[in-house]
């Protein structure tokens, strides 16, 4: 794993922590003033205060008013490290899913050892591999590029073999019994085609991601939603792509061409939203007046846009607590298998609104 790819805070923590195992910081004594090595690792010194503070309130180091910051004698007993792989770190939802497995991890003297993958295979097997040798306790995984065959199911195997508990988020490796905690996307994609369909729209265009499975299982509960009421999916109002979460590969055509077919759009999330309704405005039309849209995720971007988006929110940081807790589980015995689907929760806003289309 490469440094660039963990929050600064814990790369001081490791920092220090390696610094008092190996003796070069005794008992009692005074550690690294926070201005210098807020110099030393180009951070601020709020960031420095904040790995600092944790390790105090670990027990590894303590503060003396007016004196600074002095080594613990009695150090705390050895924790158990819970390796986290996430395909991201610092974007979008993925800084609240990860405060939500760290807050339950540190409450029960567990620490957390981070990794990204980028959505690279590769970057996630480098990430595996140094997580194995560094023994952690257990694994939560987010797979990379899970709507495609995975490379590195054979180590993952291996790891469980070796009595490692395992459990992903968000979404399954194909072929490989483990454990998980999923959302319910399938069902996601079922609410928010159902609540156009409600409104009256029978011309739904869809966008969606190719090759995760979260796209595909959206895209499922978008076609089961209009199979049901009697709607024949026409191909001009889909767009499926790969590759960036924003839908760069998305060529602005494809856009206009799905916007000359449909009344509504139900878009893979709210990034992805966003761009439409820059299009849609450059176009000269109105959301939701000419044309509805509904994403997913209910980000902080389904409110920070000039129309507020209709979105079926994602759990985040909840879900990081529910992960995280299901490994406390594993870890403990307490359960042999976790097999958890989350239910997610249409939010209603400005972007959809009823018409009365015929058919």
């Amino acid at each position: 794993m490469q440094k660039n790819n963990t929050p600064k805070y814990q790369v001081l923590k490791a920092f220090i922590i390696e610094a008092i195992q190996s003796k070069q910081w005794l008992p009692h004594e005074v550690i690294t003033s926070e201005n210098v090595l807020a110099e030393q690792f180009t951070m601020s010194r709020h960031t420095v205060r904040q790995a600092i503070g944790q390790l105090t309130n670990e027990g590894w180091l303590y503060r003396v008013h007016g004196k600074g910051t002095f080594v613990q004698e009695q150090l705390p007993p050895a924790r158990k490290t819970i390796g986290v792989i996430t395909t991201y770190i610092s974007d979008y939802i993925f800084p609240a899913i990860i405060r939500g497995i760290e807050n339950v991890l540190s409450q029960n003297d567990c620490q957390l050892m981070l990794g990204c993958s980028n959505q690279q295979v590769d970057k996630e097997r480098q990430c595996l591999e140094s997580m194995r040798n560094q023994q952690v306790d257990g694994l939560i995984i987010e797979p990379a590029k899970s709507g495609m065959p995975n490379p590195n199911v054979d180590l993952i195997q291996k790891m469980i073999a070796d009595g490692l508990p395992v459990l992903t988020l968000q979404a399954c490796f194909d072929g490989l019994e483990h454990n998980y905690v999923i959302l319910d996307d399938v069902q996601a994609g079922v609410t928010a085609t159902k609540h156009l369909l409600d409104l009256g729209h029978r011309r739904i265009g869809g966008i969606f991601k190719a090759d995760l499975a979260q796209g595909q299982l959206r895209y499922k509960g978008f076609m089961d939603a209009q199979t049901k009421v009697g709607i024949s999916l026409a191909e001009e109002r889909v767009v499926l792509f790969v590759g960036d979460e924003t839908g760069k590969s998305i060529q602005t055509t494809q856009y206009e061409t799905l916007l000359q077919n449909v009344t509504a759009v139900v878009c893979y999330n709210d990034l992805v939203a966003v761009k439409l309704m820059d299009i849609i405005k450059e176009k000269g039309l109105k959301i939701p007046e000419d044309i509805s849209i509904v994403s997913f995720d209910d980000s902080q971007l389904a409110t920070f846009s000039e129309v507020k988006l209709t979105s079926v929110a994602h759990p985040m940081e909840a879900l990081g607590e529910k992960v995280a807790s299901e490994m406390l589980s594993l870890l403990a015995g307490t359960k042999d298998v976790v097999h958890e689907k989350m239910l997610l929760k249409l939010i209603k806003r400005q972007s959809s609104k009823a018409i009365d289309e015929r058919v």
